[in-house]
């Protein structure tokens, strides 16, 4: 893994080297995945054997183990703690994948300071959501298309969406979560196996709810979701 792969985010905690185009698509989603708020590499030796790629998710005050495999298998007897195991057709799936992509292709977009303040506060007094295309007429700046102008605030973590959610319209954006609630269990998110052609991270969203983050996630039976497992 070169140097030149580093992935940063507003999420990273430095950069995050990767192996292959499918491991950045995973960095990708979970950085626009509000649930979550850092993303941190593993040290060498702390490396779960025969897992290609695995990354650290800061789940409000927890930190947890997200493994990639090319396919799935049972490899629960090789991970030293609880984790979420996810394989190419989980990152595949539609419409989060080519949602996300869409979205992370506007980080660089320009975005200027009167249409970044007036989406801020547009999102603040409507916290039950807005769509993309009422947030569009926010945009006064010509630069760029008014839909990248929103996707750029999104890749900056200025807007969230809800993880499965297609690119329309129609697609609901919130203020950032409160990331700082406490009690959350995180055994519960490793306490039994799962569907691979479920969706990713699914758990996550019943936990963030119990703890008040604030959104409903009205999409989340699209919601990309792996296989969670305890250790041994």
């Amino acid at each position: 893994m070169g140097g030149s792969r580093g992935f940063r985010s507003y999420k990273t905690i430095g950069a995050i080297e990767y192996p292959n185009r499918i491991n950045r698509d995973l960095l990708i989603q979970l950085t626009l995945d509000r649930r979550i708020s850092a993303l941190e590499s593993i040290a060498p030796e702390l490396h779960p054997p025969d897992i290609p790629f695995a990354i650290y998710a800061h789940v409000q005050s927890h930190r947890l183990l997200v493994c990639y495999m090319d396919a799935p298998g049972d490899t629960r007897f090789l991970l030293p703690q609880p984790a979420i195991l996810l394989c190419r057709a989980n990152i595949k799936l539609e419409p989060w994948f080519s949602s996300a992509r869409r979205i992370w292709t506007c980080r660089t977009t320009a975005i200027d300071r009167g249409d970044r303040m007036r989406v801020q506060e547009a999102l603040l007094t409507q916290r039950d959501g807005i769509s993309l295309k009422e947030l569009a007429k926010l945009i006064r700046a010509t630069s760029a298309p008014a839909f990248d102008v929103i996707f750029a605030m999104v890749a900056e973590g200025t807007a969230v969406v809800s993880p499965g959610t297609a690119t329309s319209p129609q697609m609901p954006l919130f203020p950032p979560p409160n990331t700082q609630a406490d009690g959350l269990d995180i055994g519960s998110l490793a306490s039994r196996a799962v569907d691979y052609h479920r969706q990713i991270l699914a758990s996550l969203s019943d936990l963030t709810r119990s703890n008040g983050d604030g959104h409903e996630n009205s999409a989340r039976q699209n919601e990309p979701l792996g296989t969670r497992v305890s250790p041994p």
